[in-house]
């Protein structure tokens, strides 16, 4: 907790107990990202002695030098204020990017569901033309035959992909 001090140099004060929290939290933001996948880490921007010490971290089994690099890279990422801020900010727009993406599957998921029940095939049908324009109807009318006739998990299946494929190109 921050306060400002009374007297006459008007300076912040943060309490010993705040500092300590402070740099737990940026040691666990190290651990963090230490176990990205490889893709999201090449995309923070470190610089290259934190980005040597990471790949170092990253390569070590659990055990006590693991630990004791990671709180080396908490000491690394704590001296270069400018360079936590990115990091946090690209960690966030990831959670926020898996977040859609996660919404897009499900709500295909609601579609595909909606596609194979009969009562609500129609209705979904022109969703589906309405939102995906350069969905396969051709192919995606032969899975659902398909699957309307033997129940077929390949049809099930076809059915998910045809339309990830169309969002995919909507997206894009």
């Amino acid at each position: 907790m921050a306060r400002i001090c009374s007297d006459a140099t008007d300076e912040v004060y943060s309490s010993r107990t705040a500092r300590k929290e402070a740099a737990h939290a940026v040691t666990d933001l190290a651990h963090q990202i230490a176990e990205l996948p490889e893709a999201t880490f090449r995309r923070l921007q470190l610089n290259d002695e934190t980005r040597a010490a990471f790949v170092v971290a990253r390569a070590l089994k659990a055990s006590s030098a693991r630990a004791r690099q990671l709180r080396h890279l908490g000491a690394l990422l704590r001296e270069d204020e400018e360079m936590l801020t990115g990091i946090r900010q690209t960690l966030e727009g990831n959670d926020q990017r898996q977040l859609a993406d996660n919404k897009l599957f499900h709500d295909l998921e609601g579609l595909r569901d909606r596609l194979l029940a009969e009562v609500s095939m129609a209705a979904a049908l022109n969703e589906a033309q309405a939102a995906f324009p350069a969905l396969d109807q051709a192919a995606l009318k032969s899975a659902l035959a398909q699957y309307h006739k033997d129940s077929d998990k390949k049809a099930f299946r076809t059915v998910f992909r045809l339309l990830r494929d169309a969002a995919a190109k909507v997206t894009v």
